[in-house]
């Protein structure tokens, strides 16, 4: 009917005006919601694959091989270049995270070389324990760097992030995380025997 009217009921403008507090309010919830959910989903740190619009990103999987891999692990003196809209910056390799799967890679920026420098007269070696198959993630990964009278050490993998040790005795004091692939005491003493085993290893090896 021309007055917008329905035979037998009430208009659909007249059902909103009826129950408008009722509609506000369901209007409100589903913003809060949404606003709610977008905030949980920013920092569970979600990432959309690049055909979500707006706000999808595309990502790529790069693989290389390399002879060793002795060279390319944490504390043995590597950088990475990272370039962006905001130009280009390095970066130890040790450097590069920040918690567990979080890095200081912003948005926009790409690694685009590894910076391997020579081991010349240094010994180093590293050792990673895994729990089940051999390319699982570790629970622990320890790297050593011999030179002369000084030993660096990294350990990773039992930490949140990659950590440099002050000295071997500084590892009885180190944070060491529990998760699926063992308990933090179960850790430590993993620490103990490979940091033993890969310092051995690092005084044994030739590059």
């Amino acid at each position: 009917m021309a007055d917008g009217s329905h035979e037998g009921g009430l208009s659909v403008r007249e059902q909103i005006e009826r129950y408008r507090t009722a509609f506000i309010a369901v209007v409100a919830m589903v913003a809060i919601a949404a606003v709610t959910g977008g905030y949980i989903l920013a920092h569970q740190n979600l990432k959309l694959p690049g055909w979500v619009p707006l706000i999808g990103r595309n990502f790529y999987t790069l693989k290389a091989e390399f002879q060793t891999a002795q060279a390319v692990t944490p504390g043995q003196g590597q950088a990475v270049t990272i370039a962006g809209a905001k130009g280009e910056r390095t970066s130890p390799v040790e450097k590069l995270c920040t918690d567990y799967l979080e890095t200081t890679i912003a948005a926009g920026e790409i690694i685009t070389s590894i910076s391997v420098p020579a081991m010349g007269s240094r010994r180093a070696a590293y050792l990673k324990c895994t729990t089940r198959s051999a390319d699982d993630w570790p629970a622990l990964g320890v790297a050593v760097v011999l030179d002369g009278e000084k030993t660096d050490i990294v350990v990773s993998a039992a930490t949140d992030r990659p950590t440099r040790l002050a000295s071997v005795e500084s590892a009885e004091g180190l944070k060491i995380e529990s998760d699926l692939h063992g308990s933090a005491a179960y850790k430590k003493q993993l620490l103990r025997v490979y940091l033993k085993r890969a310092i051995d290893e690092a005084r044994n090896a030739r590059h």
